[in-house]
């Protein structure tokens, strides 16, 4: 029979331990965390799984929810985050509505697609665009009284409002822009058409001051299919512009980020924002007024040359007792330009994107979203006395011989002994120096790594994104030993 004095947790905290009762859960406890050092106490019953909890009413304080809340907050602090104070005391359990809508963000949650099966079919989706960047030159253009744009070959294609805009700038007319955006395409043509003619009188004169006055421009225009199969023009961006596109940049969040995570991707045909979403476990009858139950990271970019790739992390906390009023803030990792090699752009982004995880691991692991495939352990439950070299090894012959990555014709014994020196100058996460183990993403690394150092830019840039794909599949990579 319980009494009012039957312990029936014990508290483990920090090496130290308590038992206690019911009645001791809102006084005894607080005591014992403060004298072992802060943190948030292991509750262990001491009857059985169904031991009740202690009820804790809406509003009032549940002490193991502050504990939580606090040691949270300090995590995000960590991360770069300024967390907003709570409207109602932090560790208030929250009501009925609040704990509604703890469960529904949930289940939202769950509902979305991960993230590598969302960028499948984003990709896809891109791909169908068959996009083209063509060069052009500012005198070989004209426009017709329906709006379309007429290219140097005589072949029409329509033009998007921001693309026009662009197009104006590039031409030489940065002030009229906005005038001829608003123009109706009658006059919209007459104009352009006249100032492309000049631009091409002054190329021919050789007169110097009207060559000078009415310069040749040449850029790019970014050309795509829509989805009703007629040619468009999206962007018109300068010769430097190196196209890292939105299909890429999602690529690029998938393949770096946890398998657990879920996809939110954001596209309206010239902008992507892709954010991949951690949610908390903490059952929704517990949450708090200080609860930080997301987290997430996030790469958006532009496809028109307006904007370059950022990255950057999210995160949110709850402030009330409704699950309302929610603090959510987007910190700011990194920012990468449109220009250089494609190649270095795409390590940067991908460097990026762990660096934006690292950020928000620690709320991972407490949520056991945190995974990373053991491939080592997988590979030595069949043969024990496999060296790690050996296995890495066996896992670069196996893409190779299965034709999983593309290779230029090289000497297998040189290729295999590049990549295991790629892999052992990996020092993110993923690598063998801080997993201990040999995973995916680090083999996926070495191959990105060797592509970089050991190949041209084409080839390379081919290498990174069939090496990228080893990582969607939840299948067992193929195991091929090294002769000799």
């Amino acid at each position: 029979m319980e009494t009012a004095n039957t312990k029936v947790y014990e508290a483990r905290l920090n090496g130290a331990a308590i038992q206690i009762s019911k009645e001791e859960y809102e006084t005894v406890l607080p005591k014992f965390v403060a004298e072992n050092g802060g943190g948030l106490p292991e509750m262990i019953p001491l009857q059985s799984e169904s031991t009740p909890a202690p009820v804790i009413e809406a509003g009032a304080m549940d002490h193991e929810g502050r504990l939580r809340s606090e040691a949270d907050r300090e995590l995000a602090l960590v991360a770069g985050f300024a967390p907003q104070e709570t409207v109602f005391a932090r560790g208030s359990r929250v009501n009925e509505i609040g704990v509604s809508n703890a469960r529904i963000s949930r289940e939202d949650w769950e509902k979305r697609p991960t993230m590598l099966d969302a960028a499948t079919d984003f990709s896809a989706l891109i791909a169908a665009e068959r996009r083209k960047d063509v060069t052009a030159k500012a005198s070989k253009l004209r426009m017709d009284a329906n709006g379309m744009l007429v290219r140097g070959d005589g072949k029409k294609v329509a033009i998007t409002p921001t693309a026009f805009r662009a197009l104006v700038e590039r031409m030489g007319l940065p002030r009229a822009a906005g005038y001829l955006s608003e123009c109706w395409p009658e006059l919209r043509a007459v104009n352009i058409n006249r100032w492309a003619k000049m631009i091409g009188d002054a190329a021919t004169s050789g007169n110097k001051r009207q060559m000078d006055e009415y310069p040749e421009k040449e850029f790019v225009l970014r050309t795509r299919v829509t989805a009703e199969g007629d040619p468009q023009v999206f962007a018109a961006v300068g010769k430097g512009y190196t196209p890292f596109d939105a299909d890429l940049v999602v690529d690029a969040l998938a393949v770096n980020i946890d398998t657990t995570a879920r996809a939110e991707i954001v596209y309206d045909g010239r902008r992507v924002k892709a954010t991949a979403l951690f949610h908390s476990d903490v059952q929704p009858e517990k949450y708090v007024a200080g609860e930080f139950f997301k987290f997430g990271a996030i790469l958006s970019s532009a496809d028109d040359g307006t904007g370059s790739v950022k990255c950057s992390i999210v995160g949110f906390q709850n402030l009330c007792l409704n699950l309302i009023i929610i603090d959510e803030q987007e910190i700011e990792v990194a920012r990468i330009i449109h220009a250089g090699d494609a190649a270095k752009i795409n390590e940067r982004v991908r460097e990026a994107v762990r660096a934006a995880r690292g950020k928000i691991a620690p709320f991972l692991q407490k949520w056991n979203l945190a995974v990373e495939d053991d491939l080592l352990k997988e590979i030595r439950a069949s043969t024990p006395l496999l060296t790690v070299s050996e296995a890495i090894e066996g896992f670069f012959n196996g893409a190779i011989e299965k034709e999983l990555v593309p290779l230029p014709k090289r000497n297998r014994e040189t290729v295999l002994k590049g990549l295991a020196e790629a892999f052992d100058s990996d020092v993110s996460a993923a690598s063998y120096r801080v997993s201990k183990t040999v995973t995916r993403a680090g083999l996926v690394n070495a191959f990105t790594r060797y592509a970089h150092t050991e190949l041209g830019a084409f080839d390379g840039f081919e290498l990174e994104k069939a090496a990228s794909k080893l990582i969607r599949t939840s299948t067992v990579l193929p195991f091929v030993p090294a002769q000799g």
